[in-house]
């Protein structure tokens, strides 16, 4: 019997404790080592020109992307460059090549200049098989100095999609990445990304290269095993703190700001009375950073508020929900973040709670790209009808062989329909109302002016008794911020509710 050695699985194996590489895997590596000519993966002459040393890759979140680059790292000769957009990655991924006996370094802002001197040794003396880094930090002209006489085999850039969304907006240096390509002079160039659509792949091949033909690898970037719903809620952050009671953990929140990840952490540890919530955003020192991430790393019931600062390719595969408070701007970034849930490939859950002012942040989005990009966000949060699979799958230009779960397909949609009952108190008794007595009202606290006006008579009163105070508040403020209530500023009724003019047609309408 002849054996056929596999050195690719072999590597897998003895490295990172797998049997296999899955066949997309395979693909992407062995095209990575046959462009690099590498013994044992040589193409026939007669293919060459159909084999680029350039490709992109798209492969759902989870699917093990990182192999893709770290296997060919251990055939080479030279050093893997891999360019990464957030710090966290860096430490995350360092933690796996050292647990794959894989030596890289971290180059990044803030190291001293004797640090930066001791890593160029270790690159130079041949231990180095990776070095870890993002683009402000390769952009300095003494660190790409060092960097070009370096035998670089390969570069690798990781989450390719922020290239798009980030470099024209607020990471510049992303726009830059042709100086390090240049500088390096490096034909072999992978770029991974796990969601890309149409708009965002052209914009990554119009960066990173310019006038060439990259192969391109698709993955479906369906991920089964989460479920995908949408809960419409006027009072998100008492849906929020129901949802944290119940839902399966560990659990990441993710918030659109910092200051939003802090005041819900703090929110929910006062709530849940639990002291196993956390925040985090890129405003926290790396101490700070780091003692959290490996907290969250290590947890089996954490809670971990986050802006995008968290996510990406950190690697921890138990997290079972995943929930926004907030529309992200994208859709790739949606199904990026909703990404970190379940990435064991365990039955796990991505849940939106939307409220009305998700349209009022529409309005104000002066680009028309970005405005186009929240838009299709809105749609497929305010849609009641199609598979949510499908729309968001749809948005990239792909589609699921089957729904494997959303809350439409199995028939479990949520929406909070307290807005009809109150706006009906409110269109009966015009102008009877403070915002402050009606937010009693509905608790059904007897305070003066209500007792002294008898408004405790009104049907509805105590309706919302089961509610704090806070999630009440909250809720007459978006009714009111959206227009679906009224409150003059000034005026004889100044400070005195009534309905819009059309929400009060309506409840004429159905009472």
């Amino acid at each position: 019997m002849i054996e056929i050695r596999d050195s690719i699985n072999e590597i897998a194996r003895k490295h990172f404790g797998i049997e296999y590489v899955f066949p997309f895997q395979r693909l992407v590596i062995s095209n990575i080592l046959r462009a690099a000519d590498i013994e044992g993966f040589e193409i026939e002459k007669s293919f060459e020109e159909e084999l680029s040393p350039e490709q992109i890759v798209l492969l759902p979140t989870g699917a093990g992307k990182s192999l893709c680059f770290m296997i060919p790292a251990f055939f080479f000769k030279g050093i893997t460059l891999v360019i990464f957009p957030l710090l966290s990655l860096l430490s995350d991924q360092q933690r796996r090549t050292e647990e794959a006996q894989l030596k890289s370094v971290i180059i990044r802002g803030g190291q001293s200049s004797s640090e930066r001197k001791e890593i160029f040794h270790q690159c130079r003396s041949g231990k180095v098989k990776m070095i870890l880094s993002n683009p402000e930090t390769l952009l300095n002209d003494e660190i790409l100095n060092e960097i070009k006489i370096l035998n670089i085999s390969h570069l690798v850039i990781d989450e390719t999609h922020t290239v798009s969304e980030w470099g024209d907006s607020f990471r510049p240096a992303y726009l830059e990445i042709h100086k390090i390509i240049s500088a390096i002079k490096i034909p072999l160039i992978t770029a991974f990304t796990a969601t890309a659509s149409p708009h965002i792949l052209k914009r990554v091949k119009e960066i990173i290269f310019p006038g060439k033909t990259p192969n391109i690898i698709y993955g479906n970037p369906d991920r089964s095993n989460i479920s995908y719903s949408v809960i419409h809620s006027l009072n998100p952050t008492r849906t929020l703190t129901n949802l944290t009671e119940t839902v399966r953990k560990p659990l990441i929140i993710f918030s659109s700001s910092r200051t939003g990840t802090e005041l819900t952490a703090r929110l929910l540890r006062k709530n849940n009375q639990s002291n196993k919530v956390f925040f985090y955003h890129a405003g926290l020192h790396k101490e700070e950073k780091d003692k959290i991430e490996n907290w969250f790393f290590n947890s089996n019931d954490g809670i971990l508020v986050a802006t995008c600062a968290y996510g990406l390719g950190i690697d921890k595969k138990s997290i079972r929900t995943v929930i926004h408070i907030d529309p992200p701007p994208t859709v790739e970034s949606y199904l990026q973040e909703s990404g970190r849930a379940g990435r064991d490939r365990a039955p796990s859950k991505a849940i939106l709670i939307f409220n009305p002012l998700a349209n009022e942040k529409l309005r104000l989005i002066n680009d028309p790209l970005s405005k186009e990009r929240y838009k299709s966000m809105i749609s497929y949060a305010e849609n009641k009808q199609d598979c949510r699979r499908e729309t968001l799958l749809a948005l990239l230009d792909s589609k699921p062989e089957i729904c494997s779960g959303c809350d439409i397909c199995d028939k479990n949609i949520i929406t909070e329909k307290y807005n009809f009952e109150i706006l009906k108190i409110i269109g009966k008794n015009k102008r009877r109302f403070t915002k402050t007595d009606f937010i009693y009202f509905l608790k059904g606290f007897l305070n003066r002016e209500i007792q002294s006006q008898q408004l405790n008579t009104i049907d509805g009163f105590g309706i919302l008794s089961e509610w704090n105070t806070d999630s009440i508040r909250e809720m007459i403020s978006i009714l009111i911020s959206i227009g679906q209530l009224n409150i003059p500023r000034r005026g004889f009724w100044k400070n005195y509710l009534s309905c819009g003019k059309q929400n009060l047609k309506q409840i004429e309408r159905e009472t």
